[in-house]
């Protein structure tokens, strides 16, 4: 079963995730949040702290998230 998000989630991820098309076709939620989570941290500086994309990426990690718990 193919993983739904809206087109706008879709194409912030598309600039983070090289294969989001197979993650999403291929259904494993956990696989698609385990692969925005690795794309957050390399957002992060070197405080540890994300900059915006990466607060981005977290709004629809949390988004998803809340959509298939």
């Amino acid at each position: 079963m193919a993983i739904k998000i809206t087109k706008k989630q879709k194409e912030f991820l598309d600039d983070s995730i090289k294969d989001l098309d197979e993650l999403l076709a291929a259904g494993e939620v956990n696989d698609l949040l385990l692969a925005i989570d690795d794309a957050i941290i390399e957002t992060f500086d070197e405080d540890g702290y994300p900059n915006e994309t990466g607060n981005q990426l977290q709004k629809i990690y949390d988004e998803i998230y809340l959509m298939y718990e």
